[in-house]
Formats: C-alpha cells, structure tokens, sequence
C-alpha cells in the first residue's frame, strides 16, 4: 500500500522508482511508475514486486446470463460467480476474476513530473538504477536516460520511434514484394 501523507498526498520522497512509464490514455499523457519503499539513501525494500504509483486497477470478472426466474437481473450478463468454502465449511460466493484493468490517473503536468523525477536514482544491487519506458499501443520502448525521458514530448516520441518505423517497415516490405 502506497503511504500517504496526512492531507492524503503521495510523499513521494518516501519512495525509489524502479521503473517510470509514460503513456497516452485518453488523449493526454499520462504517467505512473513501480516503486519501492525508501528508508535511506541506499537502502529499499527488496521483497516482494513493488508497488505502483499512478494506476487504478479494477477486478475484470467473468460473465455469464443470469438464468434464475425470479432474480433481478435474469436475462442480463452478470459476474460468473463460484461457491468456496472456507476453513471452518462456511460457504462463499466469489466472483471469478479473470484478469485487472489497469489505468493511469496522474496526467503528465509539470508538477507531476516533478514529483515522479523526484524519485529517480540508483539502488545498490540487485536493482540498479531506475528505467524509463514509453508506451504506446503498438509497444513498450525505453528511454536512455532521465533527461530525454523528461524532455521529450511524448507526441514527439511516438512520432520518431513509432510511426517512422512504421513507415519503414512497409517501405521494407513493398520492396520485398517488387524483388518477387
């Protein structure tokens, strides 16, 4: 669980970013990023995966049509749910999870990239310093540093690695096709 400060705040001095990603959704850039709990300038917490700053995630759930009669919502699609008993015989239903959404809520302003800057550095082993990734739908691509991380607009990003090689591909391919 991410800390909180006492106005609900992120204190993101309290933590070291293992990886920060940047992405569109929605039209706008958004960021976010898995951290680790800092206590010193050289020590963070090694177990366990991380944690993410900047995601809201929602169970995704299986459905099914609800075929009880006299239920309120027969005929709609509703979580498939199963019956598990716990340790004493009682039985639960539980929703069958099939997987989480995730999406990003912090758009990438000024002030937001400052507070995520705030967090980048390098960790004695086993992890290192912290990676930059920019993603886009048509894949995850890194970033070589902070400052060209930070300072390059995202639009600008997607512009030279995305849609360039894009363009290239289908120059490559119609070249192929004109050899046969």
């Amino acid at each position: 669980m991410v800390r909180k400060t006492k106005d609900g705040q992120i204190d993101f001095d309290k933590y070291w970013a293992q990886q920060i990603f940047l992405s569109q959704s929605g039209g706008k850039p958004h960021i976010f990023a898995l951290v680790r709990r800092k206590y010193g300038p050289n020590d963070v917490e090694s177990k366990g995966p991380g944690e993410y700053i900047g995601l809201n995630s929602e169970p995704i759930y299986e459905m099914e049509t609800d075929t009880t009669p006299d239920s309120e919502t027969y005929g709609q699609r509703v979580p498939k749910e199963i019956t598990v008993y716990d340790q004493t015989g009682r039985e639960i239903k539980q929703k069958v999870q099939t997987g989480t959404d995730m999406r990003p809520i912090f758009e990438a302003t000024a002030a937001t990239l400052k507070n995520f800057r705030s967090m980048v550095g390098h960790m004695p082993k086993p992890h290192g310093d912290t990676q930059f990734y920019w993603i886009f739908k048509e894949g995850k691509y890194s970033a070589s540093d902070a400052d060209e991380f930070f300072n390059t607009p995202l639009a600008k990003v997607q512009e030279v690695l995305v849609k360039r090689k894009t363009i290239l591909d289908k120059k490559q391919k119609n070249e192929e096709n004109e050899q046969e």
